[in-house]
Formats: structure tokens, C-alpha cells, sequence
């Protein structure tokens, strides 16, 4: 290569520019260092948010939640157009984690404070009802404005992050509310904790014991049949017989 070609021909150090070297030198570190930012930031998104909810699996459930948006909204610009940015995918992965992971903490923050004192369905009703509002309010403005603003620029660089951000929001966004709540009801227990609301079962009647309940057969003796005779005994069909005249 042209390294190795100058090596040999050149003594001391020789120094390589332009835009295909830059480009080159960026595709040798391009999966490491996006490796260690991936890392970096979902560490500190799951330290803040551990520390703040107290508990390990809802900073988990919200940064893969999170980091799964982002994966979508790279795949979802790189088949609109053909690829990405380097620098754009850095920045929008650091925004997109910071930004939208808040959705999530205010999703997950009003469903676990309606399960102390309600069921699961009736505090994921009461989640939707306080929360969706002011979601949607937010990540449609990040969708919206934010992606009005490629149509202004004429920058490749900049109409990539710009794009990113506007896709990878509406990605989080839909994730949130449609796939947050299902994951929070089915790890319900670890996720509410022990205060949450446990609804009683029936109470039994006192004694707790069954309550017998015969059972009608058809060769039941009707109400209004008489009973059965001893054997060696006649049957009496007039009283004086029984009574003799003393």
C-alpha cells in the first residue's frame, strides 16, 4: 500500500493527506471507536438511571430499548440512502440516547407509581393518560423541526444528522409507547417492586368449608309418594280395619 511504498522509498516520517486518506483512516477506526461511545454513553444512562429509580432492571429495559431505536433508525437511513456519515452516526447515537431516553424514564416513572395503589391495566391506562401527552408533544417537535431542517441545508454532513435524528426520534418514540408498556407489564414484579398494589382474592364464607348441594336423580320418590312397607306386612286401605269397635 502507500504507506509500505513510502516506508521504503522516503526516510523519517511522511504524512499522508486528502479526502481519500481521511476516509481511510476513518474506516480503521471507525468500529472501535463507535464501540467504546456505544459503551460510554449507555453505561452513564444506566448509572443515572439506577441511581434514580433504585432498581437494575429498569436502567436495562430502557437502554436496550433505546439502543435497539437507534440500530432500527441506522438501518432505516442506510436503505433510504445507500449510507451514512461517519461523524453523523456518532453524533446522533450520543443524542438520540441523552434525548430520548427521558421518554422512557417519565413513561416508566408514572407506571410505577400507579401500581401502588392500582392493578397492572388500570396503571398502564393511568401511564398512557399522563404521560403520552407530553411525549408525543416533545418527540414530535424532535421529528418534526429537526427534520424540516434538512430541506434548508445543502451540507451532505449536515442533512445526514439532521435526517438521523429526525428518523432515530420517531423510531424511540413509537418504541416507547407501543413497546415499553408490554415489557413493563410482563417483568411487572421486579419492576414495581414490593410496594406495588396486589389485588385480594375472594374472601370464603365463614368456616371456609364447601356448602353440600344435592343432586336431583331421576329415581328420586316423588314429594307425594308413600313409603315403602316392611317386608310381611299388609297394606291397611281403611282406617276402621286398623281400629277395631272396642
Amino acid at each position: 500500500d502507500m504507506e509500505t511504498y513510502l516506508a521504503r522509498h522516503f526516510a523519517g516520517d511522511t504524512h499522508l493527506v486528502g479526502s481519500s486518506i481521511m476516509v481511510h483512516e476513518m474506516k480503521q477506526v471507525f468500529s472501535r471507536e463507535f464501540l467504546m461511545i456505544s459503551l460510554l454513553t449507555a453505561l452513564a444512562i444506566f448509572l443515572i438511571v439506577a441511581l434514580t429509580f433504585r432498581n437494575l432492571l429498569v436502567p436495562v429495559v430502557l437502554v436496550v430499548l433505546v439502543q435497539t431505536g437507534v440500530n432500527i433508525t441506522t438501518a432505516i437511513i442506510g436503505w433510504m440512502s445507500g449510507g451514512m456519515y461517519y461523524l453523523a452516526l456518532l453524533i446522533v447515537e450520543c443524542i438520540l440516547m441523552g434525548s430520548t431516553i427521558d421518554y422512557g424514564i417519565l413513561f416508566t416513572s408514572c407506571y410505577r407509581e400507579s401500581r401502588q395503589t392500582m392493578g397492572v391495566r388500570e396503571a398502564l391506562r393511568e401511564s398512557y393518560a399522563h404521560a403520552t401527552h407530553t411525549i408525543l408533544t416533545s418527540g414530535l417537535i424532535l421529528v418534526v423541526v429537526v427534520g424540516f431542517l434538512q430541506f434548508m441545508f445543502e451540507e451532505p454532513a449536515i442533512v445526514s444528522i439532521v435526517q438521523t435524528l429526525s428518523v432515530g426520534a420517531l423510531c424511540v418514540t413509537l418504541m416507547i409507547l407501543f413497546i415499553l408498556p408490554g415489557v413493563l407489564a410482563f417483568a411487572d414484579r421486579l419492576v414495581a417492586g414490593k410496594g406495588r398494589f396486589v389485588e385480594e382474592a375472594p374472601a370464603l364464607p365463614e368456616g371456609g368449608d364447601s356448602v353440600p348441594v344435592a343432586l336431583a336423580t331421576d329415581e328420586a320418590p316423588a314429594a307425594d309418594e308413600a313409603p315403602a312397607l316392611p317386608e310381611g306386612s299388609e297394606e291397611v286401605t281403611d282406617v276402621s280395619e286398623a281400629f277395631p269397635e272396642a
